[in-house]
C-alpha cells in the first residue's frame, strides 16, 4: 500500500499542508509516499509546476527530512514500484528482466 500526495495541497489543516506533510514525512514511511500527479484530474488551486516547486529541496515541506527521502517521495519509490511490475510481468511471461539496475526496497538504485 502506498499514499499519493499530489493532491494534499487541497487539504485543509490548522497550520496548512506543507506542515502537514512535513509531520507525515518524518514519520519514516517515506519508502511508502508517492508524489504522483493526477493531472489533470486533480483540482487546480495550484499549478503543476507550482506544485513540484513546493516539493524542492529546502522547502517547507520537505524541510529537514533527507534528501533520499525526498527523491524517492518525488520519484524513486513511483520507478521503484514500475521496475517491480515490470520485472514481475516479464518473469508471468517466461522472460528475463531486461533491468540492468537493481532498485532498493527503499527506492534509491543499488
Amino acid at each position: 500500500m502506498h499514499l499519493d500526495i499530489s493532491q494534499f495541497h487541497s487539504v485543509l489543516a490548522a497550520d496548512g499542508w506543507q506542515a502537514h506533510l512535513n509531520r507525515l514525512f518524518r514519520l519514516g514511511i517515506s519508502h511508502k509516499i508517492l508524489f504522483g500527479t493526477c493531472w489533470p484530474s486533480y483540482r487546480l488551486s495550484e499549478s503543476l509546476p507550482g506544485l513540484v516547486t513546493a516539493f524542492a529541496k529546502g522547502q517547507p515541506a520537505v524541510a529537514g527530512i533527507k534528501e533520499a527521502d525526498r527523491r524517492m517521495i518525488m520519484g524513486g519509490n513511483s520507478l521503484r514500484l514500475v521496475g517491480a511490475a515490470r520485472t514481475e510481468s516479464k518473469a508471468a511471461l517466461g522472460g528475463e528482466s531486461t533491468t540492468t539496475d537493481t532498485i532498493t526496497d527503499r527506492g534509491g538504485r543499488a
